[in-house]
């Protein structure tokens, strides 16, 4: 996932039976972002298919500008 144009580029995910957790930080010459997410499933009804598309949630978010630019929209109207 990093590319040569990253400076930095980190992220760290983690899971128990009901947390999901990820913390992601990359920077490039340009822009930088940071998203720590945390889920709770205190049922752990939503487990398995949270944990097929966390991971590729956070990614997406680093890399593709349209869907952050997305993701800031749907979390501020």
């Amino acid at each position: 996932m990093k590319k040569e144009t990253d400076q930095y580029f980190w992220y760290k995910g983690g899971a128990t039976l009901f947390v999901f957790t990820g913390a992601l930080y990359r920077r490039t010459d340009t822009s930088s972002i940071s998203i720590s997410l945390f889920i709770n499933d205190p049922k752990a009804n939503n487990s398995h298919w949270i944990g097929e598309v966390f991971n590729e949630f956070m990614l997406t978010a680093a890399v593709n500008q349209n869907f952050r630019q997305r993701l800031i929209q749907a979390f501020t109207t």
